[in-house]
């Protein structure tokens, strides 16, 4: 029987190898991977995974660090531009503006019209005005303005007014001006300061003059515009010229204004100096409704 025994003990080994290698059921199959896949489940993540998760993580918590320090910045940090319209896309303590756009501050209740094209720039002590003409419209600030402009100074409360070259125009408000010289001025709502030395017409001037009064019209200051076109139609001009600016002073009149009688008058100085122009369907036109309109004595 000991000869025996190992041979017995081989036989079971070779019955237990043929076994092993036969498939499982069908059944037990199913278990079996339903078994294993719920094990790979219960499994915690990799350790390699998170280095990856923490690039994501590490930016929004930056983002939000940064964003916290934006809002946390004071309101009075109003070193920069923000735009309105026609303004550029991001902030700036420097500014060019063309002619009718706006800009605000992110100082509540400050904002500025472009009157012509306008440069400006923003300092710790206030705005300055480099070139062209602004209307500052700081009526809703509780602290004051301060503007330089052609080595003046101005401070404003409360106050709407406009800068234009060498002349400061007050519509609300009251505004200081400083000649830098130990001279000042105070102007209330409707007061206007000019620190222009007298001047020829000379080509230049009427150029500027032109522009000057384009710019009052897109403020809509149509009286201060009718009395310098008065005054560049007196001047040597060519007639070309001032054919347009007649005709355009009369339609200001009669359109802006509602001053019938100016405009009538303008009309007929028209017709009497330029005689049948360009304009003459439009004058026309216009002397039948001044004729129209003549109430009997």
């Amino acid at each position: 029987m000991a000869n025996e025994r190992p041979d017995f003990v081989q036989a079971l080994r070779r019955a237990d190898a043929t076994i092993a290698a036969l498939p499982p059921p069908p059944q037990l199959a199913a278990k079996m991977r339903a078994r294993l896949a719920a094990h790979e489940a219960a499994k915690p993540a990799q350790p390699w995974v998170w280095p990856f998760l923490a690039v994501p993580v590490a930016a929004a918590a930056m983002l939000f660090v940064a964003t916290s320090d934006e809002m946390a910045k004071p309101s009075r940090d109003v070193a920069r531009f923000i735009p309105a319209t026609c303004a550029p896309p991001a902030p700036s303590a420097s500014l060019k503006l063309a002619a009718g756009c706006t800009v605000r501050l992110a100082d509540p209740g400050l904002e500025i019209l472009a009157l012509d094209d306008v440069a400006l720039v923003r300092s710790l002590d206030g705005f300055v005005v480099q070139s062209g003409g602004a209307r500052f419209d700081a009526a809703l600030m509780s602290t004051p303005l301060t503007v330089f402009v052609a080595s003046r100074r101005l401070e404003a409360i409360g106050a709407r007014f406009d800068v234009d070259g060498d002349e400061v125009r007050v519509t609300a408000g009251r505004v200081v001006v400083d000649d830098g010289r130990g001279g000042r001025a105070e102007l209330g709502a409707g007061d206007a300061l000019s620190w222009a030395a007298p001047q020829t017409w000379s080509v230049e001037r009427i150029d500027a003059e032109v522009r000057r009064a384009t710019r009052l019209r897109i403020a809509g200051e149509y009286r201060r515009a009718s009395e310098l076109l008065e005054q560049l139609l007196a001047s040597p001009i060519g007639e070309e010229r001032a054919a347009v600016l007649s005709y355009e002073r009369a339609v200001l009149l009669e359109t802006r204004l509602d001053s019938s009688a100016s405009a009538c008058k303008q009309y007929a100085t028209h017709r009497a100096r330029f005689g049948r122009d360009r304009y003459a369907g439009a004058v026309d036109a216009a002397l039948q409704r001044c004729d129209d309109h003549v109430e009997p004595e």
